[in-house]
């Protein structure tokens, strides 16, 4: 789904010239710009010292009509050492790409929140709304914290606007559509030569691109549409797959519904999530799914063919960069191996696993050690950051649960001599020494709540190792904590359910709200 556009209005005609020193697609000023000042023979008087700028909400008139969200203006006034994880550390986010060249620098045209009165200027304004011109002094995710040019070391009346606010434009933008430029009330007579003082200070300046909606929308470009049918994993038994239709398309993240189930029963995940596949996956890799003998059939024939109807998902809308080495030494993985493993029913906890079963194309069936209930085993791809070599904890000082109802102390030769088995390679298993894992401690992001994955919330980052983060939802206890490949398309910039109209679920108010919030997970003795 796209996001809401901006009501913006642009010109083939730029008022802005190239410079040498810029890169060639970042415009910067020449002396067109329409700049008002106040007249010399105006009587006005410059008692502004008490003038305060507007606080009201940016973008109030193009917000969606969401249920009540978590206001992350609010926060940063609260919190203003808050740190967001930068938006290019999430590769599946728009803008990721081109973040770091978008916003050095960064100069931009925004509504003028203290106008002067129009009597005071030396020309009357064809428009009621007056702009100027802001400086972006801090970054959130994709709120930008902006200042007026003008008010330079003054930090008092900063603002925050989205990088999608329909009021946020590119230099040039105002003389292009005809509003006039005029300086803050507060600022306006300090000087007579606003034009030469703004030009100094927007050259060479970075700005924002004209087209910055238009790549937006195409980031959020999806080839999931509602209707089509894919292959889901049952929430309800892990171990098992079912067919679902695809009910809702919000930015990428897909609702989905299981076919043939009497209750109505939805889900929610990334469209590039490991918990879907096309029609046929399972069948294919020799995976349990619930369904009819005529789809196993049917959907097998339609894999190995690759001969799809408009409304099943095929294989190469599940395109996945998977370590190819890796897939190929899959075989050397055994049936009853053992190692540790991010528990998907318990998200917070790295458990001592068993490989139950090897599948075709690098999947492997997993269950934790101590739990008798099948429906409870989960699949991983031999790739997967959530499967770790026996020892990883120990050796990243993480606790590790032991197995269920295990009553000694756990150490890993012990165990293994116990349940006469091994553990499987580390060779085989992703532990990267030299990956450049963006995350630092205290990184604040918007992450879905894997346990009820409709919800997304805000997080903190408490813990980095390897290729993992660990999260902690704001204001809930850290068995609530969940461990996440830094490369998961279930974690978001701050910023993100704005952009795409999502909501953001805001912090809980007291204790009792903790105690109604109910949520599966496996339980583990002490």
């Amino acid at each position: 789904m796209a996001p809401a556009k901006r009501a913006r209005k642009t010109s083939n005609s730029s008022t802005l010239a190239s410079s040498s020193n810029t890169d060639p697609n970042q415009p910067t000023v020449n002396n067109s710009m329409s700049i008002t000042v106040p007249s010399q023979q105006s009587s006005f008087q410059n008692n502004t010292n008490d003038v305060k700028l507007q606080t009201t909400t940016p973008d109030e008139s193009s917000k969606t009509n969401l249920e009540p969200s978590f206001n992350w203006i609010s926060y940063f006034e609260q919190h203003p050492d808050c740190t967001a994880a930068p938006v290019n550390a999430f590769k599946h986010a728009p803008l990721s790409n081109e973040w770091l060249k978008l916003i050095k620098n960064l100069k931009v045209e925004v509504p003028n929140r203290d106008q002067p009165p129009f009597h005071i200027l030396e020309r009357k304004p064809s428009r009621d709304q007056l702009y100027w011109f802001a400086s972006v002094v801090k970054i959130s995710g994709y709120w930008l914290k902006l200042r007026y040019i003008g008010f330079e070391d003054d930090s008092s009346n900063d603002f925050w606007m989205h990088i999608n606010d329909r009021d946020l434009h590119h230099i040039g933008w105002a003389t292009d559509n005809q509003y006039f430029l005029t300086p803050p009330m507060k600022i306006i007579m300090q000087t007579d030569k606003w034009e030469d003082y703004a030009i100094k200070k927007i050259l060479n300046s970075r700005t924002l691109s004209k087209n910055i909606d238009e790549k937006i929308s195409c980031s959020l470009n999806s080839k999931f549409r509602k209707g089509m049918l894919l292959e889901l994993v049952d929430k309800k038994a892990l171990g098992q797959m079912r067919v679902a239709k695809i009910i809702e398309n919000k930015g990428g993240r897909l609702r989905l519904k299981y076919e043939n189930k009497n209750e109505f029963d939805d889900f929610w995940c990334h469209e590039k999530s490991d918990l879907i596949h096309p029609i046929g996956w399972s069948v294919s890799v020799g995976h349990k799914i619930i369904s009819s003998p005529e789809y196993l059939i049917e959907s097998a024939k339609k894999y190995q063919k690759n001969k799809y109807t408009s409304q099943e998902c095929s294989p190469e809308m599940f395109f996945k960069e998977k370590n190819l080495k890796k897939i190929e030494i899959k075989a050397k993985f055994r049936k009853n191996m053992k190692l540790e493993a991010v528990d998907p029913l318990n998200l917070s906890c790295i458990t001592v696993a068993t490989i139950t079963e090897i599948l075709s194309d690098g999947y492997l069936m997993i269950e934790v050690d101590g739990c008798t209930n099948q429906n409870e085993k989960f699949c991983y791809h031999c790739t997967s950051s959530c499967l770790l070599p026996a020892g990883f904890c120990a050796k990243n000082k993480i606790p590790l649960e032991k197995p269920l109802n295990y009553k000694k102390k756990f150490d890993w030769e012990t165990y293994l001599k116990e349940t006469q088995s091994e553990y499987a390679p580390p060779e085989l298993l992703i532990t990267e020494k030299n990956i450049e894992n963006p995350f630092r401690v205290g990184m604040k992001l918007e992450s879905v709540d894997l346990m009820e994955p409709k919800l997304i919330c805000v997080a903190t980052v408490v813990a980095v190792v390897d290729r993992l983060v660990r999260l902690n939802f704001d204001g809930w206890d850290q068995k609530y904590d969940q461990w996440v490949d830094f490369e998961s398309c279930d974690i978001y910039p701050i910023g993100w359910c704005h952009l795409v109209g999502y909501k953001l679920e805001e912090l809980p108010k007291n204790n009792e709200e903790k105690r109604q919030k109910k949520r599966q997970s496996r339980k583990v003795s002490s």
